[in-house]
Order: C-alpha cells, then structure tokens, then sequence
C-alpha cells in the first residue's frame, strides 16, 4: 500500500493488487487473484478483471470478456467495450481505484448463467485534485461459460459532484467528500 512520502507503485502488478490488498487487510473474503493468475471461479474472474479495469488496463480485462459484451455504467451509459470505463473514468476523475470489500456469487449459478456482485468503495481525486474516499459502489456481472457477458454499474459520484457543486466550497463540501483537500488517500496510486 502506498503512503504520503513513499514512492508511488513502480509497476502494474502492484497497482493492481491494491484493491485485493485493502480487502484483505480488512479481513474481507475477497479473493487473492492478481492479473497474471489464472482465474477459475466466478468470483476470482470478477475481481481480476476489475482489478486489471482499474489499473488502466482494458487490453488484459479484455481477456475476461464475451464478443457481446454490454456495459451499462452510472446513468445509464451504455457502453461495449473495456476501454470505454477506462474512458469515461478519465474524464470524471483525475484518478480512481476501488477497494473491494467483497465479492458475492448468487447461489444458483450455473456454467450457462452464473450473477456475480462487487461491492466496495470509490477512492482517489476529483478533476481539481480534491481527494475523497469512501464512495459507495455496487458492480453487477453477468458470466456465460467463464466470460462476462453483462457489467452494471452504480456508484455515489454523481451525488457527491451534485453536492460539491450545491455547496460552492463550504463545510458541507467537505462533509460529503469525505475528507479535506490535504487528507491523505490511503493507497494512493498516483495519477494516471
């Protein structure tokens, strides 16, 4: 994990672990794949993809992925491909991770249809630097024969901008960003 002073990660394989290390420190059941492990459940398939999602790195999340591939990302943005969250990601934030908190497969599953959910927190910095954290998300996925066929997405980050942009700068401002502009990110990547 990175702290204020360290150098930030020298490697892809590190920044990819961070979403897996912050789960485990918190004694989450999330799994310890990392991108270049094989993955074999659904759950493992689900958060080493997410893991590569975030790196950025949609050419290797691409490996996780059915041709017919269809993404609806917060409001209702429709999108096909691996690249596209990375690109959309960009524009909203200066940089993002999640930490996982946990991983849940929907009893039932089967090799045909099997519901896979991601649960955790949003952290990294707004466009204008301010950092946050602790921005709620919920992944729904979808796998077909060990392939992720569907990935919904919801998160807090349209409501926590709603509000920033309401409360000018305020005290409320940083009430609902969860922390102050010189708060330390606890794993913070460094930027893109």
């Amino acid at each position: 994990m990175h702290h204020e002073g360290a150098p930030a990660p020298d490697n892809e394989q590190q920044g990819a672990n961070i979403a897996m290390h912050d789960a485990h420190e918190r004694g989450a059941t999330a799994h310890q794949a990392t991108p270049g492990d094989a993955p074999s459940t659904p759950a493992a398939i689900v958060d080493t993809y997410l893991s590569l999602l975030m790196i950025p790195d949609p050419d290797a999340a691409r490996r996780f992925v059915a041709p017919d591939l269809r993404i609806r990302f917060t409001g209702g943005r429709e999108m096909r491909d691996p690249s596209e969250c990375a690109a959309f990601n960009a524009t909203r934030y200066r940089w993002v991770k999640k930490r996982f908190e946990r991983t849940e497969v929907v009893a039932g599953g089967t090799d045909e249809e099997t519901v896979v959910y991601n649960i955790g927190t949003l952290y990294g910095e707004w466009p204008d630097g301010t950092r946050f954290e602790g921005n709620r998300y919920v992944d729904r996925y979808v796998l077909r024969g060990g392939l992720i066929v569907k990935m919904d997405v919801w998160n807090d980050s349209a409501e926590w901008l709603l509000s920033r942009r309401t409360s000018a700068g305020g005290p409320e401002a940083e009430a609902v960003t969860g922390a102050s502009a010189d708060a330390v990110a606890v794993g913070e990547p460094g930027t893109r």
